[in-house]
């Protein structure tokens, strides 16, 4: 399976990382946070299209405390993903 487009939730220093190394290999990524500047300064720098296509994949690079909520929402959200 070719990933064409990865959805990443957390866009700290990993999730952000993640996103410049699978935009560097021509994969389209988007990337969410519970904070707007941060998701908007991971989008700036990964260049991001926000064209909101159906992910392969979804990242969640979220604190601990907070993966297994995150986990069931996107889930429900993107049932089609891994």
């Amino acid at each position: 399976m070719k990933l064409t487009h990865v959805r990443i939730v957390g866009t700290g220093l990993i999730g952000t990382s993640i996103g410049l190394a699978l935009a560097k290999r021509g994969i389209s990524v988007d990337v969410d946070d519970a904070s707007e500047k941060n998701a908007k300064l991971a989008r700036d720098l990964i260049g991001t299209n926000a064209s909101h296509a159906i992910p392969e994949l979804v990242i969640v690079a979220t604190p601990p405390q907070s993966v297994l909520a995150q986990l069931k929402e996107e889930f429900e959200a993107n049932p089609q993903a891994i």
